[in-house]
């Protein structure tokens, strides 16, 4: 997809039945065009959706980003924006942490969130320095029905 996203779609048969013949291939590849814009448009919604949830908290004075269970930022709001020097931007458009030892906790628990089980700490405490007051940091790991509210869909990579 443009969008970066990965779309897959399978097309099965029972076990024994013979493959596809030429003309069922032929059927099938006439629906991909709109499969694609299927995949396209949900890809949109999803980020839509992640758009929707960081500006609501926005809303509420907190900084936020959405990102994908392997640490990709999908979208982030202004205030958090303004937290840059806190952030670092990785490879493949991953997020870290300039504080080594609470950059350590953040990976851990992304980790865990991608492995679907429960991280040591979810909560990375940042102590004030010159210019910037004590924060921490919360991973909220989007499960079961919140990930449809918020943004439904998991990152393969």
């Amino acid at each position: 997809m443009l969008t970066t996203e990965l779309v897959a779609f399978t097309f099965e048969r029972r076990k024994g039945e013979a493959r596809f013949d030429d003309d069922a291939m032929a059927i099938l590849d006439g629906f991909r065009p709109h499969l694609a814009r299927a995949g396209l448009m949900a890809a949109r919604l999803r980020m839509s959706q992640a758009s929707a949830a960081v500006s609501a908290l926005e809303a509420i004075g907190l900084p936020s980003a959405a990102i994908t269970n392997s640490g990709r930022v999908l979208v982030a709001n202004p205030l958090f924006e303004t937290a840059a020097p806190v952030f670092l931007p990785l490879a493949r458009g991953e997020l870290g942490i300039a504080d080594e030892e609470a950059n350590k906790l953040f990976r851990r628990a992304v980790a865990a969130s991608r492995e679907n089980h429960e991280p040591d700490v979810r909560s990375n405490p940042l102590v004030a320095k010159e210019g910037r007051p004590p924060m921490v940091i919360h991973v909220l790991p989007l499960r079961r029905s919140a990930s449809d509210i918020f943004f439904p869909g998991r990152d393969s990579s």
